[in-house]
């Protein structure tokens, strides 16, 4: 019996430490991504210094930017959210709690 617990234990340890490294890296992925955004958005400053007529263009460039960091930051919480119980059990309590106003 002794055995099988020490087994379920390294088990449990594994999957911690696994799930500890999943967030690291999408951490790191994160910065990584906003550095190149950060970057990205310099040379644009650049480019608007060098010449005011391609600002349109510039301006196009850095909703895409902007756009893509938020999609980067939306994957990240849904990624690292499986991970913490607490979340979802809160978010029905406040969806059951908004809900109930209504017909009244």
């Amino acid at each position: 019996t002794t055995t099988i617990i020490i087994i379920i234990i390294t088990i449990i340890i594994i999957s911690t430490t696994t799930t500890i490294i999943i967030i690291t890296i999408i951490i790191i992925s994160t910065t990584i991504i906003i550095i190149i955004i950060i970057i990205i958005i310099i040379i644009i400053i650049i480019i608007i210094s060098c010449s005011s007529s391609s600002a349109i263009v510039v301006v196009i460039i850095i909703t895409f930017t902007i756009t893509s960091s938020t999609t980067t930051t939306t994957t990240t919480t849904t990624a690292t959210r499986p991970t913490t119980t607490l979340v979802p059990s809160q978010s029905s309590s406040s969806s059951s709690s908004s809900s109930s106003p209504l017909p009244m």
